[in-house]
């Protein structure tokens, strides 16, 4: 909503633009209104990742078989900034939207739309080879942009509200090697029985969670298998599994900040991130329940339960027992 820009736009009639992504590789701008106040649906703008343009000569051959080409097949994150009260973009308003590919690619892009006629790009991520990303999968996580605060910035001596930055954060994403069950059911990943296949065998990507800059991109911290612990990098030898779901950030103190983080993967694991405010080196990311192929019994034997996967975002719920202690409630539906 761009609100009463003139020229027929006013507060009856506000400037009103429709987003939305499609599988012929392009992120569109749709005017909803004209100025005379009659329904529209004109594109204004379309944008398309530079990775898609391969997918134009299979779309415009329109094969009778053959695999689906994807274009832009994620969901678009709208972020906005300024003046919070009259619920329209205008002035000095910041305006950006951040999407991924999903079944498209392994990229992520953040574009400037504050003027709804002349988006400018930002920025994009990749997956990388010796990068910040190598361990990116097909990029299915839905950008969430939260604020944050790890560093004092503003020289008072202490970290808090004052100190926050705007970050997206995101899972690593799908690992497409899963698409093909009987592929994991060879002589290197043994089944163990039913619909089981080794609890051994490891994603080749996809198995991390990210924190960049929401400005740039750049890398802030991220959670993955193997590495070097760091400011900016936890690892965990327990992430083996890719993670398309989307994340869920939490404000447990309520203090405008994100302290905690919960995602679900594709071994039907559940994850939580803890990010105390202050160093970035203190964060860390743990599974607090398994119910699928890594399940294993207190003596550490494997429960043989199937290969669950879980590909959408945990529900967190603030509650209270009988007896008055608070927790936080974990739902999740498995796939």
């Amino acid at each position: 909503n761009y609100g009463d820009t003139g020229g027929g736009y006013d507060e009856n009639n506000p400037e009103l633009y429709v987003l939305t992504a499609s599988n012929d590789g392009f992120v569109r701008m749709i005017r909803n209104n004209s100025p005379s106040g009659t329904p529209d649906g004109s594109e204004v703008w379309a944008f398309m990742p530079r990775e898609l343009l391969p997918i134009l000569g299979e779309l415009q051959g329109d094969p009778v078989a053959g695999e689906h080409p994807y274009g832009v097949d994620g969901a678009i994150s709208v972020y906005t900034k300024g003046n919070e009260t009259d619920g329209t973009i205008s002035g000095s308003d910041e305006a950006i939207i951040y999407f991924g590919l999903r079944r498209g690619g392994y990229h992520y892009y953040a574009l400037d739309i504050a003027d709804p006629n002349s988006p400018k790009m930002l920025w994009k991520i990749g997956k990388t080879s010796g990068g910040d990303f190598d361990e990116l999968g097909q990029t299915w996580s839905r950008p969430r942009i939260r604020n944050m605060a790890w560093e004092d910035t503003n020289g008072d001596s202490k970290i808090d509200i004052n100190d926050s930055k705007t970050v997206m954060i995101f899972a690593g994403g799908y690992d497409p090697t899963k698409d093909d069950y009987e592929d994991l059911l060879d002589s290197t990943h043994t089944a163990i029985g039913g619909d089981n296949y080794n609890n051994s065998y490891v994603d080749d990507e996809g198995n991390a969670l990210f924190i960049v800059d929401a400005s740039d991109g750049s890398l802030i911290w991220k959670a993955v298998r193997t590495g070097t612990a760091s400011d900016s990098l936890y690892p965990n030898a327990l992430l083996k599994d890719s993670i398309p779901s989307d994340v869920t950030p939490v404000d447990s103190d309520s203090d405008g900040l994100i302290d905690m983080l919960y995602v679900a993967d594709t071994g039907g694991v559940i994850w939580r991130a803890d990010l105390p405010l202050g160093d970035s080196g203190n964060w860390t990311m743990t599974p607090i329940f398994s119910a699928g192929r890594h399940a294993v019994n207190e003596s550490g034997a494997s429960l043989g339960l199937p290969d669950r996967r879980f590909f959408h975002r945990p529900d967190i719920v603030p509650a209270e027992n009988s007896a008055g202690t608070k927790y936080l409630a974990v739902l999740v539906g498995s796939g």
